[in-house]
């Protein structure tokens, strides 16, 4: 089935990425548009189909991912073509994608309610129906609600709970079924995905109860395909029935939990998705352990995906990483900022043994600042720094190794402006309560000695980064030495004097060296003997008219 998804909507690739693609003009001006948050996610629906398709030469899923074109030149040029055509008077129908017309749907409707009840069809033939259904409701929102207009959710749903094809004499039989579970599962997911419109039908169908059902299914495909599912109803259900409890939680949770440490890259994807959207409805139960689970499993799920380089499966577990961390609830939130794997996992190079190639960026600050990175992987990046900033400005401990790739990332012309603000924002918290001026000093250097030639965008926050190693060493003297002095010796011969704030650099990279050469010299005693040397001509001056004093009355 999902070997074809991809060859029926060719011709719609373009203005699919288009789609979670944007005019660089529009971005930032509200969440939706910010990839790396829940609501941006959630609203590029191309992205999340990822999610959709298995197949891993088509959007995103595994190693192979799509290069989007930056810019707004391809954005929406065929709906803008039609509204200006239309206006005219003219024919729109001749830049419409083919596809079927209302009638057309209304009898694939008529014909899949009929296969079901008094015809019979066969499991092939109603799995025929509903992928035919299910493609025309994934591309096209109008075809989604002509599918509902004419019941063909209510069939599609029937399909699903007919007994017909069960407790066959031969077991192996019942398994001719699965293909029809998982195309009827999928064209639900399809109908829902344009929104609350189409997912209310969905959800008075007891549509969460059906997706749960089959969560546990023995077949991969139909768990994967009841989890999309599900994942497209848990914020609608939740927003539904605010009042009571709209979602099994103590049946959802354990799919999900178990899910995200499948060994199965796409139930993991779509199990992370889900957790995503329980997280932002605060459908995390408060009491148990479910919790402390939750953030062990998205923190494995996430090693495996940075490892595995799918920026389509990281994507969302580093977003519900961020909201968890940021839940108002004191036990969901300690849960996640608690785990002593979370700050590595962010900052630090994959250590897992199924990483192989040393080639490949394993951590997704540098995975996001790669010349043509995708767009998962730049929002994977972003997602991970801002993170990084909310876990410093509540007052995480981040040693030098881990403020050493913000500090590179944080200031790199390779980096989109987001992830240098939220890298920055980061290094600031942490550096205003460092008491260690050698590991500041460290930074520092370390960052000229990063790139040949160092691709430093300004230096702002090393600056203020300098200005505090000076302020420790002056309140404790004993942290001055001769190896810092000798790094700051050479670093200043490196600083680029074609940046804006470069002569600041400078000045105050003086200061730091002053200040430490001159504690070095008073502590070796240099400085005192030559101050000495100084007083010693002035002490004569006053001894001689004394002297002259004697001889004149002798």
């Amino acid at each position: 089935m999902n070997g074809h998804f991809g060859t029926l909507l060719t011709s719609g690739i373009e203005n699919l990425v288009a789609e979670f693609n944007p005019p660089t003009s529009t971005m930032g001006q509200n969440e939706e548009d910010k990839l790396h948050l829940q609501a941006g996610f959630q609203k590029k629906k191309g992205l999340r189909d990822g999610i959709d398709a298995a197949d891993q030469l088509w959007m995103s899923i595994g190693s192979t991912q799509v290069a989007m074109p930056r810019g707004s030149s391809s954005h929406n040029i065929r709906q803008k073509d039609i509204n200006a055509l239309s206006q005219l008077g003219g024919d729109v129908e001749v830049l419409r994608q083919p596809g079927p017309k209302r009638d057309q749907v209304r009898r694939l409707c008529e014909v899949l309610a009929e296969g079901v009840g008094p015809k019979k069809y066969s499991a092939q033939d109603g799995e025929l129906l509903i992928l035919l259904l299910g493609h025309f409701a994934w591309f096209s929102h109008s075809h989604a609600r002509e599918i509902i207009e004419f019941g063909g959710h209510t069939a599609i749903v029937d399909w699903l709970r007919t007994d017909r094809f069960k407790g066959q004499s031969n077991p192996l039989d019942d398994t001719l079924a699965f293909p029809l579970h998982r195309a009827c599962l999928s064209a639900l997911a399809s109908i829902c995905r344009h929104g609350i419109d189409t997912s209310n039908h969905l959800l008075e169908l007891d549509g969460v109860e059906l997706a749960l059902e089959f969560a546990t299914h023995l077949e991969a495909g139909v768990r994967c395909a009841a989890l999309r599912l599900l994942a497209r109803l848990i914020p609608y259900a939740a927003k539904r029935h605010p009042q009571k409890d709209s979602l099994p939680l103590h049946i959802m949770w354990p799919i999900l939990l178990a899910e995200l440490q499948s060994g199965d890259e796409l139930l993991r994807t779509v199990a992370a998705a889900c957790s995503l959207e329980a997280i932002a409805t605060a459908c995390v139960p408060v009491d148990g352990n479910v919790s402390q689970n939750l953030a062990l499993a998205l923190l494995h799920a996430l090693e495996l995906a940075t490892a595995s380089d799918s920026s389509a499966t990281a994507l969302p577990l580093l977003i519900a990483v961020n909201r968890m961390a940021a839940d108002e609830d004191e036990g969901i939130c300690t849960a996640m900022r608690n785990n002593e794997n979370l700050i590595p996992l962010l900052t630090l190079p994959c250590t897992m043994p199924i990483f192989q190639d040393p080639t490949v960026a394993t951590d997704w600050l540098p995975k996001a600042t790669k010349p043509m990175a995708v767009a998962t992987a730049k929002a994977s990046g972003l997602s991970a720094a801002c993170t990084l900033r909310l876990l410093s400005e509540a007052g995480a401990a981040l040693d030098g190794s881990e403020l050493a790739p913000l500090l590179r990332y944080g200031t790199s012309i390779r980096a989109e402006i987001q992830l240098q603000e939220a890298c920055q924002a980061a290094i600031e918290s942490a550096v205003h309560r460092e008491q260690d001026a050698g590991l500041l000093i460290q930074m520092l250097t370390n960052r000229w000695k990063s790139e040949s030639p160092p691709g430093i965008c300004g230096y702002s926050v090393m600056i203020r980064v300098a200005q505090r190693a000076t302020a420790i060493i002056k309140q404790d003297p004993d942290q001055a030495s001769e190896a810092w002095l000798e790094l700051l010796e050479h670093s200043i011969d490196t600083v680029l004097l074609d940046l804006a704030d470069s002569k600041d650099m400078l000045e105050v990279l003086e200061e730091l060296r002053s200040v430490t050469r001159k504690i070095i010299s008073i502590r070796n005693g240099e400085l005192e003997d030559e101050v000495e040397g100084e007083d010693a001509p002035d002490e004569r001056e006053e001894e001689d008219p004394e002297e002259g004093e004697r001889v004149a009355t002798s």
